[in-house]
């Protein structure tokens, strides 16, 4: 008997000792704003000034940057984007922007990842970045009551005790990663993604993605995000970012996407712009520096996509052409990959 009250007094003392660090880990993490997908207040200090968004996943969170692109066409943007940032969410985040600023244009952004991820497997992780950027408990609670499943929210939990030892170490170490002035863009450091001649001739299309695989439950919350657009009087853009030659070269199916796009595109009225396709990709971008991975781009990156994508949206508002500027299918593109033998 004696030992039975041992053992349940050690449980008790254990499950109360992990739910104090549980309770001061997530109230360090959600009582600061320390690291940088935590930007509710950043947002609420700008309401009623933004007139353009950029919402998409972690290619445009990475590839986007509001101060670039404000400069050339003198606008109040925000990249409203997020890692592995489920189609619910965006929805979810964008109808909360209408409500409180003048938006006019909203940049969809669109890859062949977002369109065949399954909320089963991929969206933990977006869960957990939307409910850290929200404004308060009440409105984490309704988020994850209206989204999730019980093990969704398990899978969120865990994540945010880990976030909160990160953010418990910012902040004792006084490096916060929030950048006010980045306005939602989250850059990272470049790294070499390119490949030697004997690999591109190994790893040419080992990697196929077709429209089979895209899910009708992501295309349903696109067609929603475009609606939600065109319900409030604004003008929805779909873009595709850049990502890496090696990435193009090593994936077969990204004209079939091209193809599907587009077409869709057609279907709802939404003009499509594939930055993959630029003319002067292969000048531009370089998978020595230009990107952090195969599909994301780095800083420097970042900074000349957001250059070159201001300098042709400021033309096309205008009423330019721009369609020379871009190949016309992903076969004529690869003809000038560096990685034809």
């Amino acid at each position: 008997m004696r030992n039975s009250k041992r053992v349940l007094l050690s449980v008790v003392c254990f499950v109360l000792a992990f739910a104090l660090l549980a309770a001061l880990s997530l109230g360090i993490y959600y009582g600061s704003e320390t690291l940088a997908i935590m930007d509710s207040r950043v947002r609420a200090s700008l309401a009623g000034s933004l007139d353009r968004l950029m919402i998409g996943s972690s290619h445009a969170w990475n590839g986007f940057m509001p101060a670039v692109f404000d400069v050339r066409l003198h606008s109040s943007s925000y990249n409203l984007s997020g890692g592995v940032f489920p189609m619910y969410a965006k929805n979810y985040f964008l109808q909360k922007e209408l409500e409180r600023n003048p938006l006019k244009i909203v940049y969809i952004e669109i890859s062949d990842d977002t369109l065949t991820r399954t909320n089963e497997h991929d969206y933990a992780e977006g869960d957990e970045i939307a409910i850290a950027r929200l404004d308060s408990w009440g409105e984490r609670l309704t988020y994850m009551k209206r989204f999730l499943s019980f093990n969704d929210c398990v899978n969120v939990y865990s994540r945010a005790l880990l976030r909160g030892g990160q953010a418990a170490v910012a902040i004792l170490q006084g490096k916060s990663t929030l950048d006010y002035a980045a306005r939602g863009y989250y850059g990272k450091d470049g790294t070499d993604v390119s490949l030697s001649p004997e690999e591109a001739e190994r790893e040419h299309n080992v990697d196929k993605i077709t429209p089979a695989d895209y899910r009708e439950e992501n295309i349903e919350g696109l067609t929603t995000l475009i609606k939600t657009c065109r319900d409030a009087g604004i003008q929805p853009v779909i873009v595709v970012m850049p990502v890496s030659d090696t990435h193009l070269w090593k994936t077969e199916g990204e004209e079939e996407f091209r193809l599907w796009i587009e077409n869709y595109g057609r279907e709802q009225n939404c003009p499509v712009y594939d930055f993959n396709l630029l003319r002067e990709r292969y000048e531009l971008f370089s998978d020595k520096t230009s990107f952090r991975d195969g599909g994301h781009l780095s800083k420097r990156g970042a900074e000349t996509f957001t250059t070159v994508f201001a300098e042709l949206m400021e033309k096309a508002e205008q009423g330019g052409e721009i369609s020379d500027r871009f190949f016309e299918s992903y076969d004529e593109l690869l003809q000038a990959s560096p990685y034809q033998p």
